[in-house]
């Protein structure tokens, strides 16, 4: 912990990151259960009642059209929350996996815009591992970056690919 970063700091920060010479990227959760992994990872390892941490959804393409921004293929520009037209909560969008608290994410701003545009997971006590929207501005202690690899399909895919190119 130090300086907080806001959500642009933290995706910078993310993709100066590599692992086996993959990118890193801020995290876009699938799942209810790497949802609770992620929480409690970062409840363990933070120990502090200011658990908040950037992960990849954000709505700056679209206002109210909530999608991961990741370096994943398959994640990567992916919808998992849109807003109703009108300004309505709105809700997931089809069988994707979202997991905000009860009335976000939350529209508004000055004269109709909305200022909240990135997510983080709050991972403390009431409403552990739920999502919130929030200004990309707004500087919190941590971010999760996440890693991409290829599958063992697509290794088993490249290497036929690459010794037909021998042949």
């Amino acid at each position: 912990p130090g300086a907080g970063m806001s959500y642009f700091d933290a995706l910078q920060l993310s993709r100066m990151r590599c692992v086996g010479g993959y990118p890193g990227y801020l995290v876009a959760i699938e799942s209810e259960e790497e949802n609770f992994f992620l929480a409690e990872m970062v409840q363990s390892k933070t120990r502090t009642t200011s658990s908040d941490v950037w992960i990849g959804g954000n709505d700056m393409l679209d206002s109210g059209t909530y999608q991961w921004l990741a370096s994943s293929s398959k994640t990567d520009g992916k919808v998992f929350w849109k807003t109703s037209p009108g300004g309505g909560t709105g809700g997931p969008k089809g069988k994707i996996y979202q997991n905000f608290a009860e009335g976000e994410p939350v529209r508004g701003g000055t004269n109709g815009v909305a200022e909240k545009h990135c997510v983080f997971l709050h991972a403390q006590n009431t409403n552990q591992g739920k999502w919130w929207s929030e200004s990309c501005y707004r500087e919190l202690q941590y971010a999760i970056i996440e890693f991409n690899g290829l599958s063992k399909a697509e290794k088993k895919k490249n290497k036929q690919k690459k010794k037909k190119q021998n042949n």
